[in-house]
């Protein structure tokens, strides 16, 4: 006969809760009003270049709408089209203007962006210049740096001599005691298309210090609106103020951009690094995308972690590059210490 087995009690538990839940009257689409928003209120362009700026535009009950793009002068900046929330613009040439942005749904939402198109970054007369990254001139064409050429920045209220920046054969001292400076060639006069970039050396600017920039007759031989370049030998003609020093404060993020109109608080890794290297404790920088060009050398007491703000996956879209070698920083001892361009 088969074996009976004793059924087993099944114990039951049942659990009895209360939910008190709010209903919330959401507005009916037609009661939503008109929007319009920018992704900026201002625009930074050399002539020649080409940018854009973001809008979204909604209609009442919340639909896209479209928008219309007026320009107080034309001659300064061309509104290339205004399409699926990107408004595209070119440089024409130097000077300032507004661009009105207007909701076409409803004409009294409108928002200005303020326009700068300059052949030189800072622009003359900028009284909030970041303190470090690079300096830059835009010419009609390539142009071309002379053998044994340099560009010079000199205190405006004084006229002394601050920096020279050699064409060749330079050198940056970085953070540190030994081991610090650091061969870099040419690197701090360097030509990308058009354009001229300016490395100032590490240290020669101060915050609140106001500057203008020579460069020698024949130094840089290129055309500039349509006349040959025959250099700047004023104090009006490129002069810029730095602005005042930003407040940091552990464990606030410092924050760095490189773009003509950044608002962050360098625009370069190096520059916000060495701000806070001795002054202890855990910092984070956070970089925006982009192609910075400068040398990195850190040593300090501050632990400091770089983080890209981009959505590529391990900070991709930024990119810190220099050269630095053998054949720029060897054989003397200890030369490998200055080898690294993320040391």
């Amino acid at each position: 006969m088969p074996s009976l087995t004793k059924p087993r009690a099944a114990a039951i538990w049942v659990g009895i809760f209360f939910m008190s839940v709010i209903f919330t009257a959401c507005p009916e689409a037609t009661d939503m009003p008109a929007t319009l928003k920018l992704t900026d209120d201002a625009v930074w362009l050399f002539p020649g270049e080409q940018g854009s700026i973001n809008y979204a535009a909604t209609a009442s009950g919340g639909g896209k709408t479209a928008v219309t793009v007026d320009v107080e002068d034309p001659d300064i900046i061309e509104v290339k089209d205004y399409l699926n929330g990107v408004i595209a613009l070119k440089g024409l040439r130097a000077g300032g203007t507004v661009i009105t942005v207007t909701n076409n749904s409803d004409a009294s939402l409108s928002e200005t962006i303020c326009v700068t198109v300059s052949n030189f970054f800072p622009e003359a007369g900028k009284i909030d210049a970041h303190i470090d990254g690079e300096l830059v001139i835009a010419f009609d064409n390539e142009p071309l740096l002379a053998t044994g050429g340099s560009i010079r920045i000199h205190d405006r209220v004084s006229g002394s001599l601050v920096d020279e920046i050699r064409f060749e054969d330079e050198t940056q001292t970085t953070l540190g005691t030994s081991n610090n400076v650091i061969n870099v060639g040419s690197q701090l006069a360097r030509v990308d298309g058009n354009r001229v970039y300016i490395t100032p050396h590490f240290g020669k600017l101060r915050y609140d210090g106001e500057y203008y920039v020579v460069i020698p007759p024949g130094a840089i031989t290129a055309e500039l609106n349509g006349s040959a370049f025959n250099g700047i030998d004023d104090g009006e003609t490129w002069w810029f103020a730095i602005r005042a020093a930003p407040v940091l404060n552990e464990p606030v993020p410092i924050t760095v951009d490189r773009a003509w109109n950044s608002r962050t608080d360098f625009r370069s890794v190096y520059g916000a690094m060495s701000a806070v290297a001795d002054r202890g404790g855990d910092w984070i920088i956070n970089v925006t995308p982009g192609i910075y060009t400068e040398l990195v050398r850190y040593v300090g007491r501050s632990n400091i972690t770089v983080n890209g703000t981009g959505g590529e996956p391990f900070g991709r879209d930024v990119v810190i590059q220099w050269t630095n070698n053998q054949q720029l920083d060897g054989g003397a001892s200890g030369a490998t210490h200055r080898r690294a361009s993320f040391y």
